[in-house]
């Protein structure tokens, strides 16, 4: 008999929003996975940055929350490794879907 074997090939791409990252925030001050500094610190600088993606300043957006993922992947302010993470990947995906350099999807071999 043959040994057959088979390969697939799977793309995907991670989507977020601001308002997903802010849903996240609020939800990781929730469980207690955020202090209040941090938390305050890290909705107000992304309340900024929903404001100047509403007023169509995406420039300022982008600034915005590249200080949102510094914030979010200082150890001082977000403790737990999984929650910066998270936070760095989802404001990352942000800052390519405003800049238009949304990175490539990865290819999963299985």
């Amino acid at each position: 008999s043959s040994d057959l074997s088979t390969s697939q090939s799977l793309s995907f791409v991670t989507t977020t929003s601001m308002r997903d990252m802010g849903q996240l925030v609020d939800r990781f001050r929730a469980t207690n996975r955020l202090s209040l500094k941090a938390y305050k610190q890290l909705s107000s600088v992304l309340t900024k940055a929903r404001k100047a993606e509403a007023s169509g300043d995406d420039g300022r957006a982008v600034r915005h929350l590249r200080t949102f993922v510094s914030r979010a992947t200082d150890g001082s302010h977000v403790r737990v490794a999984n929650e910066r993470s998270v936070l760095e990947r989802d404001g990352n995906a942000v800052i390519g879907s405003i800049s238009g350099d949304a990175v490539l999807p990865r290819a999963v071999n299985g």
